[in-house]
């Protein structure tokens, strides 16, 4: 029972998610967060979600706002956007579990910054190796809010939590040098790049801890 729990609590998550749209943005972010609630990790999912219905829905919709390297707006754009029902659960359900914590400690504000910045990071370093190529979806954000947590736990002094993400992230650096070569449909590059722009958020994560 305790597992079936378990495995059901990230879906809650979403219709909760969905379910708190109706509330004012600027509300949410302008009251204390108490210790289980995450307004902009809801709202990010919820977000997702209402404009992967729009995908579906509106024709077109997906090759306006996917990452053109030419258009400057779908370096935001492109990062709320999927490419099929698993692509969206998979970064949904991953994005409920880094997020959280994130938020608790440093704000609803911070979520929201760190999403679109290290967005932007993962879409101009793909941008700059595959010019000519087209991505869509969340991981970029959400690989860079992985090293968020990363950098935060190492400020927590929790070493040893760090170890299997940083192991990955080696793997994901070799990746994005052979996809380079041998393209196999994930924006590896992507993932990098927003990485790399979460230590620009250093210098706020360490004036939100003083």
């Amino acid at each position: 029972m305790d597992f079936l729990t378990k495995v059901l609590r990230p879906l809650k998550r979403l219709v909760k998610a969905v379910a708190r749209l109706s509330q004012p943005p600027m509300a949410m972010l302008n009251r204390d967060i108490p210790a289980k609630h995450v307004p902009m990790t809801q709202l990010l999912i919820g977000v997702n979600i209402a404009l992967f219905i729009v995908q579906i829905l509106v024709f077109n919709f997906t090759e306006c706002f996917a990452l053109n390297s030419s258009v400057w707006y779908t370096y935001i754009t492109s990062c709320f956007l999927h490419g099929s029902v698993s692509h969206l659960l998979g970064n949904m359900l991953f994005l409920s579990f880094i997020f959280p914590p994130i938020e608790k400690k440093y704000g609803s504000i911070f979520i929201l910054l760190a999403y679109i910045v290290t967005g932007i990071f993962g879409c101009a370093l793909f941008a700059l190796f595959l010019p000519n190529a087209h991505a869509i979806g969340a991981s970029g954000s959400i690989f860079g809010m992985m090293m968020i947590w990363i950098l935060h736990n190492i400020m927590e002094k929790r070493p040893l939590l760090i170890l299997p993400a940083l192991f990955y992230f080696m793997l994901e650096g070799m990746r994005s040098g052979v996809s380079l070569i041998a393209p196999d449909g994930i924006a590896h590059l992507g993932h990098y790049g927003a990485a790399l722009g979460a230590f620009f958020l250093l210098p706020l994560m360490l004036a939100k801890r003083k």
